[in-house]
């Protein structure tokens, strides 16, 4: 999330700003539900 914090950082343009928020809410939701289906399997 640091990383998110310093992508956002460098994007100040809202249009890019917006497009990289959404692009790490979609990473961390996509590793969050890898993580769980890990779960549900083991």
């Amino acid at each position: 999330l640091v990383e998110g914090n310093h992508l956002l950082l460098i994007y100040q343009d809202e249009g890019k700003e917006l497009i990289t928020k959404i692009t790490i809410l979609r990473a961390i939701n996509s590793r969050n539900n890898y993580e769980g289906n890990l779960h549900i399997l083991n």
